[in-house]
């Protein structure tokens, strides 16, 4: 097997056992804003929210100069809303002030410089999480900064989190959806749009899905980047294995 063959092999072995909530996937599937839709109004349909397509992209990083940087897995926008969605396999990772702070940076991007505050929208940053964040949490917990059910009826006077926990579900049709963000194999997926993508991604080859070229693409950089990594850290331990030998010889061992 050729080195392209054995990269191409070592993908498709990845490919098999990841899911939705999984980086390489995350990033390519919800760069279409129609799949990010889907996604959302699922999710906070149980809120009467209802969003309507608009534009998304993956890993928008929003840079600080003077405090934190966020990135945003997956952002979203149309004409009423901005959303950051984002994805955690280990609550560990996740807390309510993380999730404030992103909500921050969220309303900043909103507002460009010298915009009037009342053309600002209705922002949500959403995290699914692979288990609970808040105590005693449902699968689905939304924390309300500005709401327009407790404030006036102004467009864009509300602010939430929401968490979802993927580790526990019910056969709602929200539930049915958080199961198959964890599943790792389409023909197990009960969401008809979400099982349809899977099985394209994982049973398509590189040159006959788009998809799978973009996150082939992720690949090969995140393999480069690894490699890369490696190789520095081996020239660092090299390098000071060779210092120690030089010491050694010339001073001995005097410790």
């Amino acid at each position: 097997m050729n080195p392209h063959e054995d990269k191409f092999e070592m993908f498709y072995n990845l490919l098999r056992s990841r899911t939705l909530m999984d980086d390489i996937i995350a990033r390519t599937v919800f760069k279409s804003p129609i799949i990010v839709a889907y996604v959302l109004n699922k999710i906070l349909k149980p809120y009467g929210e209802l969003i309507s397509d608009g534009y998304s992209t993956t890993q928008k990083d929003i840079t600080n100069i003077f405090n934190r940087s966020v990135c945003f897995d997956v952002y979203f926008e149309n004409s009423d809303y901005v959303i950051d969605l984002e994805f955690s396999k280990y609550p560990g990772d996740v807390s309510i002030k993380r999730a404030r702070y992103y909500s921050s940076a969220l309303d900043a991007l909103d507002l460009p410089k010298n915009e009037p505050y009342p053309n600002m929208r209705t922002s949500y940053v959403i995290f699914i999480v692979n288990g609970p964040i808040l105590p005693k949490q449902s699968f689905i917990e939304r924390i309300e900064g500005f709401s327009t059910e407790k404030a006036l009826p102004i467009k864009g006077n509300a602010r939430y989190i929401v968490f979802v926990d993927t580790s526990q579900c019910d056969n709602s049709e929200l539930g049915r959806m958080i199961h198959d963000l964890n599943c790792a194999d389409p023909d197990h997926m009960q969401d008809p749009v979400l099982r349809k993508i899977m099985r394209d991604l994982k049973n398509s080859k590189e040159d006959e899905n788009m998809l799978v070229k973009d996150m082939m693409r992720i690949f090969n950089e995140e393999f480069k980047s690894q490699m890369e990594h490696d190789r520095n850290l081996a020239l660092q331990e090299g390098m000071k294995e060779g210092e120690e030998k030089n010491r050694k010889k010339c001073f001995g061992d005097v410790r």
